[in-house]
């Protein structure tokens, strides 16, 4: 018998639309999409220093894979950061003025070369000690055991920025023939680190000539809203009224 002779095709949407709602319905009753307000009623007085909640026992555990025995002991899966302010200020004086918006963007940018260099060279410093592990133990005349714990993590997310779709495969590789595939590894990561701050050293005169061009205007948080509130109050309009209002 065939799926559509034992349920017909409008029967069989309209039961896929029904789970649907109730999967969405159920999803929305969990734990993870409540508010941290019910959690802190929940929570009771579980709460220090009004930056921090104490989640609620019968709350599901976080589950990683990717956690080894060290990290497991300090990592918190207890205390979750609650938010106590925010940088949208509703006074005038105290936002950002284009100038400084210029200093934040550029400081931006520094700051996700100088990431991505840190990365790559962590990913790096994992990889020439897993080299000088199986060095080791071939002089010992053993055999090497990868741990495939030691490939996941950051070293999987880097490597997963040159090799795309085929990080799974490298990774196998690292597994099966750990020496080979790891100075090819170390070869692009190399590559690819050098190419950054490559390109870091050719930013820096452009963020240069940006800092010095908007540092010294950005510390006069009043100078844009007084040439504003200047511009409204000395059209021709605001003044036409000023007259009539004379007359």
């Amino acid at each position: 018998m065939t799926e559509d002779a034992f349920m017909g095709r409008r029967d069989k949407e309209r039961l896929m639309k029904i789970l649907g709602s109730r999967m969405v319905s159920r999803r929305q009753q969990s734990w993870f999409c409540k508010p941290l307000s019910e959690l802190n009623a929940i929570a009771g007085q579980n709460k220090r220093m009004f930056s921090y909640l104490q989640l609620p026992e019968d709350f599901p555990p976080i589950i990683s894979t990717g956690r080894e025995d060290q990290l497991r002991k300090h990592i918190n899966d207890i205390w979750v950061s609650v938010a106590s302010g925010s940088e949208d200020f509703s006074f005038k004086v105290t936002r950002k003025n284009p100038y400084e918006e210029q200093l934040c963007k550029c400081e931006d940018e520094r700051f996700e070369h100088d990431m991505a260099i840190n990365c790559y060279d962590h990913a790096i410093s994992i990889l020439e000690k897993l080299l000088s592990e199986i060095a080791a133990t071939k002089d010992k005349g053993e055999q090497y055991v990868m741990d495939p714990q030691k490939l996941e993590g950051s070293l999987r997310r880097q490597m997963k920025k040159i090799y795309l779709d085929m990080t799974d495969y490298m990774i196998n590789g690292i597994k099966m023939s750990p020496a080979e595939t790891i100075e090819l590894c170390l070869k692009q990561i190399k590559q690819k680190r050098d190419h950054n701050v490559q390109a870091r050293n050719e930013q820096n005169k452009t963020w240069r000539d940006l800092c010095d061009k908007n540092y010294t205007k950005s510390l006069d948080h009043r100078a844009f809203y007084f040439k504003q509130n200047d511009k409204k109050n000395t059209n021709t309009k605001c003044i036409a009224q000023f007259l009539i209002a004379d007359v």
